[in-house]
């Protein structure tokens, strides 16, 4: 299993997923990364540093794809020759990534990755449901991130304060040192004033 830091890029998948990386990916470039629509998935295309190139040839370098749930399990990779013919479509329960290749999305059942990725998308709804079926509300990811991490950097403030209540700690910090108010003001999200409360 590898797991990646690319930071705060503006997508929860970006801060669960890529925010502990080998060395070796921090040297290459990150391209893009997306989160699936069901927040399950997010797909990093990873651009492999060039010697050199032709002028406005930058973009035929060659790239990894990589798959990962929700936790930052790595769920599939693959290299292409150039990174300027991969894209990330999401399709039903599949992902087009390049021209011909199609990956089907692997069925999550983990009953605490999908509390974390309701988290993220902001329904409350499935939140209350997953706890109600004994769902860990204490659950960390691979990457020691927290449930109020996903809840802060979506925005979703009802579930921010449900986590709250109880018991999860705003101070909790996951393997790249971030807290849900780091989390929060990364994401833009609007539970990032309630948060930054509950710590003074």
């Amino acid at each position: 299993m590898r797991f990646f830091r690319f930071g705060c890029l503006g997508i929860l998948g970006l801060l669960i997923i890529l925010s502990v990386a080998p060395r070796e990916i921090m040297k290459s470039g990150i391209r893009s990364a997306t989160w699936s629509p069901n927040g399950k998935y997010a797909i990093a295309i990873v651009r492999h540093p060039m010697l050199f190139s032709m002028p406005g040839g930058g973009s035929d370098a060659p790239c990894d794809v990589f798959l990962f749930d929700a936790s930052g399990r790595e769920l599939k990779s693959k290299s292409f020759e150039m990174v300027q013919l991969v894209s990330a479509d999401w399709i039903g329960d599949r992902v087009e990534v390049g021209m011909l290749e199609r990956w089907e999305l692997p069925k999550i059942d983990n009953i605490n990755i999908l509390l974390f990725s309701a988290a993220y998308t902001g329904n409350l709804l499935e939140v209350k449901k997953l706890l109600a079926k004994n769902a860990d509300v204490h659950f960390k990811t691979y990457l020691n991130q927290t449930l109020l991490h996903a809840a802060a950097f979506g925005g979703n403030e009802t579930i921010v304060q449900l986590f709250l209540q109880k018991g999860l700690d705003v101070r909790a910090i996951d393997k790249a040192g971030q807290t849900a108010l780091h989390a929060a003001a990364a994401g833009g999200g609007s539970g990032a004033i309630d948060l930054e409360a509950t710590t003074e």
